[in-house]
């Protein structure tokens, strides 16, 4: 049961995070030192549902979506990681952070990172940073090359190569 909750607090937050709905306005998000952030991490470790769920909250309120999904991208909890991957991907498509030359060197950090993700050993977490780089369109055409290998590796899953020639695709300008 406690996997099933785990999984529902994880939804809930790529939900929020993704920007289902309208966000609230908020003036200033309270900040957080380094002690707060230690704090909350090992809260988000844990395998207590309400703990987790309070470090969510908090994180959620404090920082901002974009540095914390960043962040669920390298923790060891592989639904983290793909929910981060996928979050990532509906902010991408929303264009929350690919217009404005302010943004792009947060978008190369994205890119970046999504990047990294194909090695990881999960082929969801694969999957939905395929997904996520496609949304990013093409301001994510430095991830082309891995893209490309992903889209002919027989060793992948059907789902991933098939997410990896969307990706091609919408980066490439091609899609729909």
């Amino acid at each position: 049961m406690r996997g099933l909750r785990r999984l529902a607090v994880l939804v809930l937050l790529a939900a929020a995070l993704a920007g289902c709905g309208d966000p609230p306005a908020h003036p200033a998000r309270p900040t957080l030192d380094e002690a707060a952030r230690a704090s909350l991490r090992e809260a988000f470790r844990s395998a207590e549902p309400e703990r987790v769920d309070a470090a969510l909250a908090t994180l959620a309120a404090a920082e901002a979506p974009l540095d914390w999904l960043l962040e669920g991208l390298q923790q060891p909890d592989r639904g983290v990681r793909e929910w981060s991957a996928h979050a990532l991907g509906d902010l991408a498509a929303r264009g929350d952070f690919a217009a404005g030359a302010a943004l792009a060197e947060r978008t190369d950090g994205v890119v970046r990172a999504l990047v990294l993700s194909f090695e990881d050993k999960d082929d969801y977490v694969r999957w939905k940073a395929a997904r996520a780089l496609g949304n990013v369109g093409p301001n994510a055409a430095m991830a082309l090359p891995l893209l490309r290998v992903c889209a002919e590796a027989e060793s992948e899953q059907a789902v991933t190569r098939a997410a990896a020639i969307k990706a091609i695709a919408q980066i490439e300008g091609r899609a729909d």
